[in-house]
């Protein structure tokens, strides 16, 4: 996987669930990953940016970009540097923050993550009549320059939870009923509740290719008809 891969939260609570879907049939291997295919193919999981958002006493939450810390790789954040030099006349313009406030934050190992502003919003992000936006997505939108050149894997493979096991990687998503295992809960968000939107493997389809490549996915489609 393409991605940044984050230890499980409980190991032994993530070893229960993987062999409850060795069990029900719904865990597929292939060159060491292991996919939750109940999570990646029938679970439902949608976009809206027009109702994640929420507001209180002047802190947001409810959003991936307010609710989930974004770890980054030294390419990454080169990436990002780069893209905002790119566009350093438009972001002076209207995203002024990101050139002049701190941008990470460190993480105990020494790496770093996308640093939250006092308001709780990811500090590469926007606020616009009531949505938040990425401001790399912006940008990327203005140079006509490809999106997931510069945005950090973690955002892009949204709502993807990589997680080291054993010597394999376990391949799931951020969902209600699996976050009590991952690496981060789902804090509610109801992008990820399982309750409605289509099937995950049918919203993720460009990540999933892009992580895993057209041959893994193929063999993931496969594995749906059985399934079925």
């Amino acid at each position: 996987m393409k991605t940044i891969i984050h230890p499980a939260i409980n190991k032994r609570k993530l070893k229960v669930y993987i062999n409850k879907l060795e069990k029900e049939g719904k865990l597929f291997e292939h060159e060491g990953l292991l996919f939750d295919t109940k999570a990646l193919l029938e679970t439902g999981y949608t976009c809206d940016p027009r109702i994640c958002l929420k507001k209180k006493k002047g802190i947001y939450h409810g959003s991936c970009c307010t609710d989930f810390s974004v770890d980054l790789s030294k390419e990454e954040e080169s990436r990002i540097h780069e893209i905002l030099k790119i566009g350093g006349k438009e972001a002076a313009k209207n995203y002024p923050w990101v050139l002049k406030e701190k941008l990470y934050e460190k993480n105990r190992d020494g790496s770093h993550y996308l640093r939250h502003r006092k308001n709780n919003t990811c500090v590469l992000s926007v606020i616009k009549d009531g949505i938040i936006l990425c401001v790399l997505d912006l940008l990327a939108k203005k140079h006509k320059l490809k999106r997931t050149s510069y945005k950090p894997s973690t955002c892009f493979s949204w709502p993807f939870d990589c997680m080291h096991y054993g010597d394999k990687t376990f391949v799931t998503t951020i969902n209600g009923h699996n976050s009590k295992y991952l690496s981060q809960g789902t804090s509610g968000l109801r992008c990820v509740s399982g309750k409605e939107g289509p099937a995950a493997h049918t919203s993720l389809t460009e990540q999933i290719k892009h992580y895993t490549g057209e041959k893994t996915y193929k063999k993931l489609m496969k594995k749906r008809k059985v399934l079925l």
